[in-house]
Parts: C-alpha cells; sequence; structure tokens
C-alpha cells in the first residue's frame, strides 16, 4: 500500500462522515451544496471520497452542518495506524511529515 492510496482512503473516510452527518440533520446533497455555494456534484464528489477536500471547505462544511471539525477526522488516526502496519516504518513517517498532516494538525489544534 502507499501514501497516495492512504490518501485517497482518507478522503473517503472523511466524505462518509459527511455523509453520514448530513443524514442525520436531514438535509439533501442538493440543499448542503447550495448553503456552501458549490455544485451538487462537487459536494457528491467529496462525499464519495472523488475530490479531495481541503481544510476550508471542510471547515465550511463543519459550519453548515454545525458540528465540531474534528468529528469528521476523529477516527482516521486509528485507522491508518491499522493500514500503514503493512508498511515499512518509513511510509509511518513519510506521512507524518507531508504538508497535508502538518496542515490538519495545525487545524485541529485550533479547535
Amino acid at each position: 500500500m502507499s501514501i497516495r492510496n492512504d490518501s485517497n482512503r482518507i478522503h473517503y473516510y472523511i466524505g462518509q462522515r459527511i455523509l453520514r452527518k448530513r443524514k442525520e440533520l436531514g438535509y439533501t446533497g442538493s440543499q448542503l451544496a447550495k448553503l456552501l455555494n458549490i455544485s451538487q456534484q462537487q459536494f457528491s464528489r467529496y462525499e464519495r471520497g472523488k475530490n479531495r477536500i481541503n481544510l476550508l471547505s471542510l471547515f465550511k462544511i463543519a459550519v453548515a452542518l454545525k458540528t465540531p471539525m474534528n468529528w469528521f477526522i476523529e477516527d482516521i488516526s486509528n485507522q491508518l495506524d491499522t493500514i500503514l502496519e503493512e508498511e515499512p516504518i518509513n511510509a509511518k513517517y513519510n506521512f507524518i511529515q507531508s504538508y497535508d498532516s502538518v496542515q490538519l494538525a495545525n487545524e485541529t489544534k485550533r479547535l
């Protein structure tokens, strides 16, 4: 498994959390897309993990869903540890040192 595949899994997981919370609150994808000022297709790609979601977009979704941003990412580290157990030790350090992980950590600290 590569770090790139892990990144895809992370985005899929975040998308599934968005979908879960949206349905829990009774929104349609179209309603939420309109609130976020994005197309319904783009929002659907986020939920399916087909497009990467940047931190600003995730923040806007969290605000729209009145949900703490960390809720969308809270179990990722446990899942990633399981995934990376199959990788050489250097793969963990490559992820930890990646720009995305540093950005994610900084945004999480601000919450």
